[in-house]
């Protein structure tokens, strides 16, 4: 299994904007999200004026809904920029324009564009410039999930690391998402909408808060207990576990099934379990025929068919590393095996097609 390299947790996320869910990056095979949307439209006093929404358009109820210091930047092009940055040094693809390439449509559908239309409604403040202090913000994280722990706990303890997103509206008044409110809590009810309205919190999420794993964040150090609903603090190395988010940030939920407990991840060089035990490095794997942490090959260096030890941008054909088609290249169907697949798009007639744009769905505002 390949490795889960965005485990960045929203203790980090949070300083660039967690939205709901941190994109899984990790399969430039086909799966990579996206980036969209154009620069946002709110303005300092208030922001646009949504018309039609779920709200009736409060857009310019809550002062202080744009792009602060960023002006026009769309939250969506800062955080692929960052997140492309960062991917493209740690060699998760070949080049941060490829990166750029496959974000462009994969945010449109996600969690991150109902934050782009909550800060054009004015209620989420996005000011980048907050994080240029925090050692670089997203651009510069370790390649490390070790590396990425230490740069959240080392970020929530600056002062100079400012949330770049901040919440405008204030407890008592209608949201959608956690994001929205001063609090960083919206209540809402279980409903099977797309727009799910609640109600602004007084307070945080706190332990033993209700929480819904699939949308909410409870802050860090806690996590959603999935199978209870409830915010819980995060467990130490050599406690059990039933997911990695109940781990202290930095140690992975691994073990047999019903003994799991949090380890720390394994360096280069020392036995790993693959699919369960992982590596540290997001450019190493762990090798089937000694179960050992090495570096990944690079493209064209001689591979065994159907192991993780190439490039996460190729593939083991032929006996070689060789890397995904682009869109526009020559490609051979993966469909039956082996063959050369795509990078973010589609192999058809022996092309790799870019996928359609999704349409995004309607405003909650």
């Amino acid at each position: 299994m390949r490795k889960k390299f965005l485990t960045v947790t929203c203790s980090w996320i949070l300083l660039i904007g967690c939205g709901g869910s941190s994109p899984g990056a990790s399969d430039p095979k086909g799966e990579a999200p996206g980036n969209g949307g154009g620069a946002g439209t709110s303005t300092a006093t208030g922001g646009s004026s949504a018309s039609g929404g779920a709200l009736g358009g409060t857009g310019g109820v809550y002062s202080g809904g744009s792009g602060g210091s960023g002006g026009t930047t769309s939250y969506l092009q800062w955080l692929t920029d960052a997140q492309c940055t960062w991917l493209a040094r740690c060699d998760v693809f070949p080049s941060k324009a490829v990166c750029v390439q496959l974000y462009s449509a994969r945010f449109i559908n996600s969690p991150i564009a109902t934050v782009q239309d909550a800060i054009n409604a004015g209620r989420i403040q996005f000011t980048p410039n907050n994080t240029g202090a925090c050692s670089g913000g997203m651009a510069n994280l370790p390649c490390t999930s070790t590396g990425q722990a230490k740069a959240a706990a080392s970020a929530a303890a600056d002062p100079a690391c400012l949330p770049a997103l901040k919440g405008m509206v204030p407890a008592g008044s209608p949201c959608f998402t956690d994001l929205e409110c001063t609090s960083t809590w919206c209540v809402t009810p279980s409903c099977s909408t797309a727009c799910c309205q609640g109600v602004c919190s007084a307070t945080p999420r706190v332990a033993g808060s209700p929480c819904n794993p699939d949308v909410d964040t409870c802050p860090s150090p806690l996590y959603c207990d999935d199978a209870i609903s409830t915010c819980k603090s995060k467990v130490a190395a050599g406690s059990a576990c039933l997911s990695w988010d109940a781990c202290t940030d930095g140690l992975q939920c691994a073990g047999s099934s019903g003994a799991e407990k949090c380890v720390p991840y394994v360096a280069d060089g020392q036995s790993c379990d693959n699919g369960n035990l992982e590596c540290d490095n997001s450019n190493s794997f762990c090798d089937p025929a000694d179960s050992l942490c090495k570096p990944l090959l690079k493209t064209g260096d001689p591979c065994t068919a159907g192991t993780t030890a190439c490039p996460m941008y190729a593939i083991c054909y032929g006996g070689v590393c060789t890397n995904l088609a682009k869109v526009g290249e020559p490609c051979i169907s993966l469909t039956p095996a082996p063959g050369i697949g795509c990078m973010g798009g589609l192999c058809a007639d022996g092309i790799c097609t870019a996928l359609p744009t999704p349409t995004p769905p309607a405003s909650c505002y």
